[in-house]
């Protein structure tokens, strides 16, 4: 007997060794669930996340939900971390997958991978919900020519949850102002206007808006909103990149507005101060 007949798998089958974040094709999706391995310590992390995501989600059903939940995964290169939360996604999200004319849900995966029929029950409950998953890299998602730091961070969570959303993810004012019009149920009427004056989809070309400026304008105007002047100064301004601005844009609940922007405003004016005072301490030794 050939060692290699000893394995239940072909040996000789390609295994993609890096787990990416935005390598999401059937093939690759497939074989990242069918290959996942429950070890005994991977077994104890989908207990404690399966159990506090349940805990959040029994909390949004009462009446005031605190919805605080962060977890951080944590270990060394090539430890799992990638493969871990992107199965953790797939789960959350329970899409169906194809390969090869066969298709399963996310969860059905782990049917044969957890022998604890509990255990697999509270997975089962926690998949049950719709739930938007949101799944990307820092790096390649930032623009590192314009901003240093946490605004960095904050633009980049900015992109992506506009982009879920299907607002502009490279222009922050543009998606402020979708998002504005989507409240008042103007954003399609808006699009078919701008098609109307220009020939072109909005969502195709609004990456080009500043060479159709008088024509985003005609088309803001045209659906007889009254913001058409906050609209001509708007497009000439950046968006405002604070976490207040952020919460409010993103229409956050004000309770968790009044809780998180202080804070966060806090520590910015802090940074400032400690950036002011080392620029100080440089002009003092540079002057000695």
């Amino acid at each position: 007997m050939l060692i290699k007949n000893l394995f239940e798998r072909d040996i000789f089958r390609p295994i993609n060794g890096v787990v990416k974040a935005d390598q999401l094709d059937d093939s690759s999706v497939w074989q990242e669930l069918d290959e996942f391995v429950i070890t005994k310590e991977l077994d104890q992390h989908f207990r404690k996340f399966i159990s506090w995501y349940l805990d959040a989600v029994d909390e949004g059903k009462s009446p005031d939900p605190m919805g605080k939940m962060g977890v951080w995964i944590s270990g060394f290169f090539g430890s799992g971390k990638s493969h871990f939360l992107k199965v953790l996604s797939y789960l959350l999200r329970n899409g169906t997958h194809t390969n090869n004319g066969e298709s399963k849900q996310a969860v059905e995966f782990f049917e044969s991978k957890v022998k604890d029929a509990m255990l697999f029950g509270d997975i089962k409950r926690a998949v049950v919900s719709d739930t938007d998953v949101i799944l990307f890299n820092i790096d390649s998602k930032a623009d590192h020519g314009s901003t240093t730091g946490r605004d960095l961070i904050l633009r980049v969570f900015l992109k992506v949850l506009n982009e879920l959303q299907g607002y502009s993810g490279d222009h922050p004012h543009i998606a402020h102002m979708e998002r504005y019009l989507e409240s008042k149920n103007k954003l399609t009427a808006f699009q078919d206007a701008y098609e109307k004056h220009t020939g072109l989809n909005w969502i195709a070309e609004r990456d080009a808006y500043q060479f159709n400026r008088d024509e985003v304008v005609k088309a803001f105007i045209f659906i007889a909103t009254t913001k058409a002047l906050w609209l001509g100064c708007g497009l000439n301004m950046s968006f405002p990149f604070k976490v207040r601005s952020l919460l409010e844009s993103t229409s956050l609940k004000e309770s968790r507005l009044k809780q998180l922007a202080p804070v966060m405003e806090r520590s910015s004016k802090k940074s400032k101060t400690n950036s002011r005072r080392s620029k100080q301490s440089y002009l003092r030794s540079k002057r000695n």
